[in-house]
């Protein structure tokens, strides 16, 4: 698997742990899940590699990044 599959890969499991963190009754699975998203949203959102990708790797990836960013602030989370 190639950084950039890995990347789409990433921002997959991140989208996961956003909709368990949206359906956890449990504050700690919560807590946790949505941390793991927000983390692998910051580190991706300005991630060099993305922008020598080729187009449709490109906008495979800004899809899925705007996706998370929209869960994670309707999970009410700020993102600067």
């Amino acid at each position: 698997m190639d950084t950039l599959e890995s990347s789409v890969s990433d921002l997959d499991l991140a989208l996961v742990f956003a909709e368990v963190a949206a359906v956890s009754d449990s504050r700690e699975t919560r807590t946790r899940n949505l941390a793991n998203a927000c983390n692998t949203y910051l580190q991706l959102r300005n991630e060099p590699r993305i922008y020598s990708a080729n187009d449709w790797q490109r906008v495979e990836i800004e899809a899925r990044l705007r996706k998370l960013r929209s869960c994670l602030e309707l999970l009410g989370e700020t993102l600067a």
